[in-house]
C-alpha cells in the first residue's frame, strides 16, 4: 500500500487507503494542512491498491510534478503533489523499508498444517495468503506473528484462537476496530468465507466447508408461498368434503302423482267391497222371500 508523505514538515504523512483519502484545511480531512492558499477540501486521492486517481476540488491551482492539473490524473510512485506552499510524496514504504509492509513470522513447527487461513481483498500488501494457527496475532508490532505495516493498524490488533473446530478471533482493543461482515466485534467465531477487516483492510477467511454444504438445502418457503399452499390444501379439503352423494331425489308432482293413485285405489278398494256386500244381501233378500212363497204353499 502507498503512503503520502509531506515534505520538510512534522507530519508523517498518510496511508493511501480504498476508497479515498482527502486533503485540505477542512477539520474532516484525512490530512489537514494548514495553509492559507490550501482550500478546505483542495484534492482527493481515489484508491485501489496501488492504483491511484487525485481528483481537484478546489479553485486553487495543484500541480503534479510542477505541471498544473486540470481536473483529474493518474498519480505513480515519487510524484510530487504541490497545493499552496505545500509538497506532498507519493511512496511506497515496501521498496524503503525492504519489503516489510507484511510480514509473516514463521508458525512453531507441529508436524501439521493448519487447515485456516486469510487471503488478502487487497493489491497493496506483498503477499496475499497468510497461515492462521492458535494464537496468531495481528498488528503493527514486530512481534505479532503477522505484522502489517500500516498507520490505521494497532501495534496488536487482533488475535486469532483455534478451539477444536471453531476458529475465533478477538480483538486487542485496536484502536480503529475489527469486523466480521461488516459488523464491529470484540470476540467472534468465523467460519469459511466470511469476511474479516482490520479497519478498512479486508480479508476472506478460508479453511474447512462443513458436510452440511455437500447436501442440497430446502429453501424456506416465503409467506406468500406458505399462504398459496395453505390456500390450496383448504380448497382441497373442502372439495373433499363437499363432494356428491348417491341421493336420488324426486320430484315433487311424482309425490302428488303418487298421493293421488293412493288415494284412488283406496276409493276403488272401498267401492268393490260395498258392491259385494250390496250383491250379497240383495241375495240374501231373494233367498228369504222364495222361501216365504214355497211355505205358503
Amino acid at each position: 500500500m502507498l503512503k503520502l508523505k509531506v515534505e520538510g514538515g512534522s507530519k508523517e504523512g498518510i496511508w493511501l487507503v480504498e476508497p479515498k483519502v482527502s486533503i485540505g484545511r477542512g477539520p474532516t480531512n484525512n490530512l489537514i494542512v494548514n495553509d492559507p492558499q490550501v482550500d478546505s477540501t483542495h484534492v482527493e486521492i481515489w484508491a485501489r491498491g496501488e492504483e491511484l486517481i487525485i481528483t481537484r476540488k478546489s479553485e486553487f491551482p495543484v500541480m503534479i510534478n510542477n505541471k498544473p492539473l486540470e481536473s483529474k490524473a493518474r498519480l505513480k510512485v515519487n510524484d510530487q503533489i504541490t497545493i499552496g506552499n505545500t509538497k506532498l510524496t507519493v511512496s511506497d514504504p515496501k521498496a524503503e523499508r525492504g519489503d516489510l509492509s507484511a510480514k509473516v513470522m514463521p508458525p512453531i513447527d507441529t508436524g501439521e498444517t493448519s487447515p485456516w487461513s486469510l487471503v488478502s481483498q487487497q493489491t497493496g500488501l506483498s503477499r496475499n495468503h497468510y497461515e492462521l494457527n492458535d494464537g496468531t496475532t495481528v498488528g503493527r508490532s514486530n512481534d505479532c506473528d503477522i505484522v502489517i505495516l500500516l498507520a490505521h493498524l494497532s501495534r496488536h490488533h487482533a488475535e486469532f484462537k483455534i478451539n477444536g473446530d471453531n476458529l475465533e478471533i478477538h480483538d486487542l482493543n485496536s484502536s480503529n476496530g475489527t469486523f466480521v461482515n461488516g459488523k464491529s466485534i470484540t470476540h467472534a467465531i468465523i467460519h469459511h468465507d466470511d469476511e474479516i477487516r482490520f479497519d478498512t483492510l479486508a480479508f476472506k477467511v478460508k479453511g474447512p466447508v462443513s458436510e452440511d454444504l455437500d447436501k442440497t438445502m430446502v429453501r424456506p418457503m416465503s409467506i406468500n408461498e406458505l399462504n398459496s399452499q395453505l390456500d390450496q390444501q383448504a380448497r382441497t379439503s373442502s372439495a373433499t368434503k363437499a363432494k356428491p352423494q348417491s341421493i336420488t331425489t324426486r320430484n315433487p308432482d311424482d309425490k302428488n302423482r303418487e298421493k293421488i293413485q293412493s288415494t284412488n285405489q283406496v276409493e276403488f278398494e272401498r267401492s268393490n267391497l260395498t258392491t259385494k256386500l250390496v250383491i250379497g244381501a240383495t241375495a240374501v233378500v231373494g233367498l228369504l222371500i222364495i222361501a216365504t212363497i214355497v211355505v205358503a204353499f
